[in-house]
């Protein structure tokens, strides 16, 4: 998973380099602490949620705004998501951000499905695993 910045245009998105930083005298940083207070004025965000066979749950960005995936670096908001065990986040394009919990196998599997529908071009590439574990 990569992060980057865009610059977000009437009718298109710039991606922001590393040059167009050094010229505005910003960190990547302190640009993407803006753009996280972008996305947390925007506000309305809202997640569907599916029900793995275990009961436990997957959610799926409901917003299609093409800031879906963006959504993922709202850590207050992601961790408020209940889930089984830690949270797990994928993000196959723009428009589609999925969580679920470590602890919810059925709820992989239905992220895992979610996701390759989501693939435009590549079928079949999403494989689990075992998740790896943040160690504090």
């Amino acid at each position: 998973l990569a992060l980057s910045l865009a610059y977000d245009l009437p009718e298109a998105m710039r991606s922001i380099g590393q040059g167009d930083l050094e010229r505005w005298n910003v960190s990547f940083y302190e640009a993407i602490e803006a753009a996280r207070q972008n996305l947390e004025q925007m506000g309305n965000v809202s997640f569907a949620s599916l029900q793995s066979e275990a009961g436990d749950g997957v959610f799926i960005s409901a917003n299609s705004d093409n800031y879906d995936a963006s959504r993922l670096i709202l850590l207050d908001l992601v961790r408020k998501i209940p889930v089984r065990g830690e949270v797990i986040a994928m993000a196959p394009n723009r428009d589609t951000l999925i969580i679920t919990g470590s602890e919810d196998a059925a709820g992989l599997q239905v992220m895992c499905q979610i996701a390759e529908d989501s693939f435009e071009t590549h079928p079949g590439r999403c494989q689990l695993g075992e998740p790896e574990r943040n160690r504090r």
